[in-house]
């Protein structure tokens, strides 16, 4: 089996730089349209896009380390709040999320939904593989 692929692709690195190319993807359009704001944190990228969808409008989490993470999370809070819009948190694989989940379980959130993507880290995947043969 192709067990040197899953091995060899499993570098935290590569799944650090996945990650990052996934965040830019969500906020390359927001960012270049007119009505759209894209803010960057210290711990974290808010996009509004102004359209009342919670998938459309989210903080996107680069990191879990300020000091000021609680402050930061309350101020996103109220920011949509304000705007009267929905809004969800994505943390990606390589944030520590037993903290920053504890921290947004503080201010009213809850897991709605894990989506595994790009992202996800290979190294440990026990599910066993179909593999398409090439012709």
């Amino acid at each position: 089996m192709r067990n040197w692929i899953l091995r060899d692709l499993c570098d935290d690195n590569l799944i650090e730089a996945i990650e990052r190319n996934a965040i830019e993807h969500r906020l390359f359009f927001p960012s270049r349209h007119p009505r759209m704001q894209v803010a960057m944190h210290h711990d974290f990228i808010v996009i509004d896009t102004k359209l009342a969808s919670h998938d459309l409008n989210y903080a996107c989490v680069i990191s879990g380390s300020s000091q000021n993470l609680d402050t930061s999370i309350q101020k996103t809070v109220e920011y949509f709040k304000e705007q009267s819009l929905p809004f969800s948190w994505i943390i990606g694989p390589t944030i520590p999320v037993m903290d920053i989940e504890k921290k947004l379980e503080r201010v009213g959130f809850g897991k709605k939904e894990v989506i595994y993507s790009m992202t996800l880290n290979l190294h440990n995947f026990k599910k066993k593989l179909r593999y398409i043969p090439v012709s």
